[in-house]
């Protein structure tokens, strides 16, 4: 329903969403239809005591453990005590938001600026690009479908002049840098390199305290709270999807927007280490610890890895 639609737009704009997600859902989009987009779960309510149905209300809506619940309770009775026309405004403007996102597509696809090819990818040739002020926004909304993110189109259209060949890798897709085209294809799947033997590289100590404040911790080393972690350690390089807590950031960050907003290589990133435990990256090694599990001086076991040539094993 409608207040759904105002719940998931605010949550696109906390996460730093386009066009597209501001525009909201859709009432239909593929094989899904969303019939009461327009009406509000107050209007649903009201007709369902009137007519003396029954409804079962999901235990979760009232736990505010879920940022969706949590702008439901706190920040939109707020919104609407500061303007009772909130929901009424919102919409004409996530209706424009829409329209205007479908027209931009509209464009795109009389322009013809991309072509499609057999596998179901396709080909947009560089110079089609290059005409436009921002080429990297254009290019991410004509292969957003692939999985692409912002930042990897932008920093593509950041490489249209360069002679040398680039890919980048989302899931099942890749996108190739040509000398005069873009191809979006399928091909292999990045798959994270074994490294068994990588492990005997690390160092573990585990410290009685806090180091010295005139010692100097370098990116060489993490300090790990040892009571936040399960000890399953290995070593890897990153997959699609891989996603970690970067410390001094907030929130979390994909590791491949996060090592292209470093402007790493495709093989530095195809090369840079992760120690993991378990599932959970812990540290991208000699860069950034992950701050779920980055020590603290209220640590009671502080553990320093370092990334060395000395065999030394995890601790036990």
């Amino acid at each position: 329903h409608s207040d759904d639609n105002t719940e998931t737009i605010i949550i696109n704009l906390l996460r730093g969403s386009g066009i597209r997600g501001l525009s909201g859902m859709q009432e239909l989009n593929r094989f899904i239809l969303r019939p009461l987009l327009n009406i509000s779960r107050k209007e649903i309510l009201a007709v369902a005591k009137e007519t003396g149905l029954q409804w079962r209300e999901d235990s979760s809506n009232s736990n505010d453990d879920y940022l969706r619940n949590r702008i439901r309770h706190h920040l939109l009775p707020v919104m609407l005590e500061t303007d009772p026309q909130f929901f009424r405004k919102l919409k004409e403007t996530f209706m424009r938001l829409s329209s205007e996102h479908s027209l931009l597509h509209e464009f795109i696809s009389k322009q013809g600026l991309n072509q499609p090819i057999s596998d179901g990818g396709t080909i947009i040739r560089k110079t089609n690009l290059q005409e436009f002020k921002d080429p990297g926004v254009l290019l991410y909304q004509i292969i957003r479908e692939y999985g692409f993110s912002a930042s990897i189109c932008t920093e593509a259209c950041s490489n249209l002049t360069a002679p040398h060949r680039r890919t980048f890798f989302s899931g099942q897709w890749q996108l190739v840098l040509e000398r005069s085209e873009i191809i979006v294809s399928k091909g292999i799947e990045k798959e994270s390199e074994p490294f068994s033997d990588e492990l005997n590289r690390f160092s573990f100590e585990e410290l009685a305290k806090w180091p010295d404040l005139t010692e100097k911790i370098s990116i060489s080393q993490a300090l790990i709270d040892e009571q936040k972690t399960k000890g399953k350690w290995h070593v890897r390089t990153w997959q699609n999807a891989d996603r970690f807590w970067p410390s001094g950031m907030s929130g979390s960050k994909l590791i491949s927007d996060y090592y292209t907003d470093l402007k790493m290589s495709i093989s530095q990133k195809n090369h840079q280490l992760l120690l993991c435990d378990g599932e959970d990256i812990v540290w991208v090694v000699n860069l950034r610890t992950d701050s779920r599990f980055a020590a603290t001086r209220e640590s009671k076991k502080i553990l320093r890895i370092r990334f060395n040539e000395d065999i030394s094993g995890p601790p036990a």
